[in-house]
């Protein structure tokens, strides 16, 4: 049944995805399913629904930014791998980096990542504040993805300092996307960033539109953002 529907949503969606990627996808729904009957991880309990909000909207993105084999992407509040474990089904030479506040929501994403077999996922649980300042992870990445996260505001001082020079990041966003735009206009300033540019797209079934907002970075962040714990959402730039 799942596989039926998503072939069908697939094709939709011009989304045209070997067999053997389809049938990881459809082990990975299954999976993440059967986990959330346990551990939340979505609110999403149809099935249709499910497959366009959450795995159609994932790898659409593929679509709209130019993934490459050599890359390192990094997917910030990645919850129980959406959308970097579609993503990296369908990319499975480029390297992403999944990261979640909450240790169970990685716990989950480990598990699915064993059980897939996929070797391009690391998964780890930490503050997006004490990632930025690691030198480990500090404008390492080629491209760096939040999707529902948090307000763009507070979400630009937490992926910017991530992205390297000539890198970017892309925020997925709905309809009310404009809005938060403006109230980043101090945030960009501060972190040395342009305006983004902006690609939609439609869900299948109208199930609404989707925006990915698209920031090219070029110049280094300044070394006090992101600020300590608790600080970006308590007090946005």
């Amino acid at each position: 049944m799942i596989n039926d529907q998503l072939t069908s949503l697939l094709q939709q969606s011009k989304l045209i995805i070997t067999d053997d990627k389809i049938s990881l996808l459809e082990k990975f729904i299954n999976l993440f399913i059967e986990k959330n009957q346990h551990i939340n991880l979505t609110k999403i309990n149809d099935g249709q629904e499910f497959l366009i909000k959450h795995i159609i909207d994932s790898l659409l993105i593929n679509q709209l930014i130019d993934i490459k084999s050599d890359m390192q992407i990094a997917d910030l509040g990645t919850g129980g791998g959406l959308p970097g474990i579609p993503l990296a089904i369908i990319n499975p030479k480029t390297k992403f980096t999944l990261i979640d506040s909450a240790q169970k929501k990685i716990k989950c994403v480990n598990e699915f990542t064993d059980q897939l077999g996929l070797k391009n996922i690391i998964g780890f649980s930490d503050r997006l504040e004490a990632i930025g300042k690691n030198k480990k992870y500090r404008e390492k990445f080629d491209v760096v993805i939040a999707r529902a996260l948090a307000p763009l505001p507070i979400l630009l001082e937490l992926a910017i300092p991530l992205v390297r020079n000539g890198g970017v990041f892309v925020a997925m966003k709905g309809p009310s996307y404009l809005e938060e735009l403006n109230r980043s206009v101090n945030a960009m300033k501060k972190l040395k960033i342009e305006p983004p540019a902006i690609k939609t797209y439609q869900l299948p079934e109208n199930m609404g539109s989707r925006y990915l907002l698209i920031f090219h970075k070029k110049n280094s962040t300044p070394s006090i953002y992101p600020r300590q714990i608790g600080m970006p959402k308590k007090s946005p730039l």
